[in-house]
């Protein structure tokens, strides 16, 4: 960094702690209009309270009172700089001047063409009358008319030509009362932030009143422009709002644990000329509808246009049927869609207007047509991209952004990360940076497999996160009588773990490892209904069981967790997949927590070009890698594929898991699972790995794991030195050509083994892919929950074990994938 005297980029506004009013904060904010940033380092930290722009490298140690070293000091300065927050000073900051609602009606004499109760408003929100005059006077230019004595009934704009109005000049009057005139044609509202508190009455109006109205942002290095609401035709804000707000981590969690109201970066630049073309794309748009009766380009969208790399994005809006605004109203009162809404059920039944119960599930035969390296589906990796592409988007997407881990071009590591929006009981610093970072990723054995595996799992998070129009029950769990499921039936937790909860609580260093209250029956709880395919019939579990942020009343009893959540093209598909996975950490955690030896697998008996590639990939990174057989009494292949390096004494032990009745399939899985991790542990530098910074809980957790556990202390990593490796032979055809089959041989598998099969359809009427959690009851996530079960009683059951282990004896590591 050549900065003699660092400064804070100005277009960051900085929260620190005194600035919240919480002394025990350790993070500092900076917002933008771009981006907004967590700072938990404690040296940045401090540096960033002191950065003003006159200090230099020694001037920072004495002000910080010698308590961090010059080379520390420098070091963090070194890190903001990477990451884009400082700059050397230059000049004062231009002054922000802010007004809130102001309304302007844009007024013309009548023309021929220009009826004498038509006109546009023009209304401002937190930004100075001079951008009003602007774009009024650029509407002017391009001879957009209304009328000077607005009264009456608007007529039907798409008979209203553009080109015939006239081209008086423009004045602007000011301060009209809204009830001495008509409704007008188009209400433009100018805003600096698309969440601002006024644009929800604005909208309420506009869909009482049945009047379209534009949205611009013509401030900041990025001009927003659109979208155009049209009521009862397009989305209206509230169906913005609901995705802005989700990719707005940052200022929602400020807003949620400081109650501020308004909060916003700074503007990162505010040159006339960009208000001028603000109000240009604006005029153009809004002739283009006055001619046509419609403009794509900004119905259902919004324009941004990057005034620093001269470049224009689209971002899709989308209608909500369940927006509890503009969503179309059911008998129940809830919001929802008809035929959409039950996409895949095959019922015909809204499943929003369904309180009493889950709708039947009426299962379908699928059809294979896509047989990949990476599942059976009924469509191919490139239909299921070319139909989500829409929802991905910083402003109005479900999936804010979405990136490759680059390694290298001849690597044959295909891994994506998407970030998303994502909530959790446990609303802290750390769970931000996680979603920050990125709360999905996606792999495969090519590009696009991975791709569409990432997209997958952020739409499994998104629908799994409670949004309030649910169907629930609130009753006690003795009301319900045998429909109900008591939550420990599914967590699993121990009568130690739950008598000792507030020390081992204290101790574990990731919410995963917390462990709730006990379940109080008596207590009144919100339920929810549950399909069981074993019963054929609606049941019901903890509505704080099934969605992820649901609002449980602390001390919680129970909350949610990803095991068994699965997307698919069809609800059969999303099934299947949602088994799996719950075949595979019950599977996993038997083996983990046994610390059981299973046989290894001969991965060259496959023949498969891409293990080989891998193989040789690992080689050339001085690791190893290996593949274990855990798979158990279901009878379901599951594998476990584990990787370590071997030139140095921390081994960077990687693992991960997959399940499918594709033996192939399901190892390959676990292969591309471990290469999920490998970026994290690929930089060595001769003598150690050089690890990412740490910054969350979660990193602590897994550092420690790569740095002291090998081979030697964990000796069941590795294949049992007695028993044969495992063949291709070995395993015989289980899956058919149709999805349904597949389901129903596994769900026989299940029951056979005292089980039942639950299933929650969690598919959201505003997304074009099936999502459902699979529940099995008494099945085990593989996070350490040690309850007396099947984790004790198959490894003896199965001759792996000659007596069953006690919970002390269970492995004391916490598996933390």
């Amino acid at each position: 960094m050549d900065y003699l005297q660092p400064a804070i980029k100005s277009h960051y506004r900085i929260l620190t702690s005194s600035d919240l009013g919480d002394e025990g904060t350790t993070a500092v904010f900076l917002l933008s209009e771009e981006q907004d940033l967590v700072i938990t380092d404690p040296v940045q930290v401090a540096l960033l309270t002191q950065i003003d722009g006159n200090r230099d490298l020694q001037s920072l140690y004495e002000q910080l009172d010698g308590k961090i070293t010059i080379e520390a000091i420098a070091d963090a300065l070194e890190e903001l700089d990477f990451a884009g927050i400082l700059t050397e000073r230059d000049g004062e900051m231009g002054r922000w001047e802010k007004e809130r609602v102001r309304d302007y009606r844009l007024v013309l004499p009548p023309t021929p063409e220009s009826p004498s109760d038509r006109y546009i408003s023009i209304e401002t929100i937190g930004l100075s009358n001079e951008i009003t005059q602007t774009f009024a006077n650029v509407l002017q230019e391009n001879a957009i008319a209304v009328c000077s004595d607005p009264v009456g009934i608007i007529p039907d704009h798409k008979n209203f030509s553009a080109s015939g109005a006239s081209s008086v000049p423009a004045s602007v009057t000011r301060d009209v009362q809204p009830d001495t005139i008509s409704d007008p044609l188009l209400r433009v509202v100018i805003v600096n932030d698309y969440l601002a508190d006024e644009l929800a009455v604005i909208n309420q109006q506009a869909l009482a009143s049945k009047t379209p109205w534009l949205l611009v942002k013509p401030v900041g290095a990025i001009l927003w422009i659109g979208p155009l609401f049209e009521p009862q035709k397009t989305a209206c804000w509230e169906c913005l709002a609901q995705r802005l707000r989700g990719n707005r981590p940052v200022r929602e969690y400020l807003q949620r644990h400081y109650q501020l109201k308004e909060i916003q970066g700074n503007i990162d630049s505010d040159l006339p000329s960009s208000k001028y073309l603000a109000a240009s794309l604006t005029a153009d748009a809004i002739a283009k509808w006055l001619h046509w009766g419609e403009n794509p380009a900004v119905g259902n969208n919004i324009v941004t246009f990057d005034s620093r790399s001269l470049t224009i994005e689209n971002h899709p809006v989308t209608k909500r049927p369940q927006c509890p605004t503009c969503g179309v109203e059911t008998d129940t009162g809830r919001r929802g869609r008809g035929d959409a809404g039950t996409r895949g059920r095959g019922d015909g039944e809204n499943w929003y207007h369904n309180t009493d119960g889950h709708p039947p599930l009426k299962l379908q035969p699928r059809c294979k047509t896509c047989f990949s390296n990476n599942g059976h589906r009924i469509a191919s990796p490139e239909q299921l991209l070319q139909r989500l592409t829409p929802y991905i988007s910083p402003i109005s997407g479900v999936i804010r952004s979405f990136a490759k881990f680059d390694s290298g071009d001849d690597a044959p590591v295909h891994t994506y990360i998407s970030r998303h929006e994502f909530r959790c009981l446990f609303d802290d610093l750390s769970l931000l940076q996680d979603n920050l970072r990125g709360r999905s990723a996606g792999k495969g054995t090519t590009d696009v497999q991975a791709k569409a595996s990432a997209f997958c799992e952020a739409i499994e998070r998104y629908c799994g996160v409670y949004q309030g129009n649910e169907p629930t029950r609130r009753d006690r769990y003795r009301e319900l009588g045998e429909l109900a499921i008591l939550p420990n039936h599914c967590l699993l937790f121990s009568e130690h773990q739950y008598q000792n909860r507030e020390q081992l609580n204290r101790d574990c260093i990731h919410y995963f490892q917390y462990i709730p209250e006990p379940f109080d029956p008596e207590q009144a709880i919100d339920w929810t209904p549950v399909w069981s395919l074993t019963e054929k019939r609606s049941k019901w579990l903890p509505t704080a069981y099934c969605y992820h942020g649901y609002p449980v009343t602390k001390p919680a009893y129970c909350w949610a967790d990803t095991n068994g959540t699965s997307a698919g093209n069809a609800i059969e598909e999303a099934i299947f997949q949602g088994m799996m996975e719950l075949v595979e950490r019950d599977a996993v955690a038997i083996w983990w927590y046994n610390r059981l030896r299973m046989p290894g697998v001969d991965l060259d008996s496959f023949a498969h070009p891409y293990i080989r590639h891998l193989q040789e990939y690992f080689d050339h990174l001085e690791r190893d890698v290996w593949v274990l057989d855990v798979s158990h009494d279901l009878g379901i292949p599951v594998f476990v594929a584990l990787s370590r390096r071997r030139n140095a004494p921390a081994e960077d032990i990687l693992f991960g898991a997959g399940a499918h009745l594709d033996p192939q399939i399901a190892i390959l899985r676990s292969l591309t699972e471990v290469n999920q991790s490998l970026p994290a542990v690929s930089v060595y530098d001769g003598n150690c790995t050089v690890y990412p910074p740490i910054q969350t809980d979660s990193d602590r957790a897994v550092l420690s794991w790569w740095t002291t556990a090998t081979i030697a202390n964990q000796p069941y990593l590795l294949p049992h030195p007695h028993h044969p490796q495992k063949q291709a032979r070995d395993y015989p055809q289980l899956w058919s050509e149709d999805i349904l089959e597949d389901i129903q041989w596994c769900q026989q598998q299940i029951e056979r083994a005292g089980l039942e099969l639950l299933v929650l359809d969690q598919t959201r009427p505003d997304i074009d892919l099936n999502v459902v959690k699979v529940i099995i009851p008494g099945l085990r996530h593989f996070w350490r929950r040690l309850a007396w079960g099947r984790l004790y009683e198959v490894p003896v059951k199965l001759n792996l074990q000659q007596t069953t282990l006690t919970e002390s004896a269970l492995n004391p590591i916490p598996l933390f994938l």
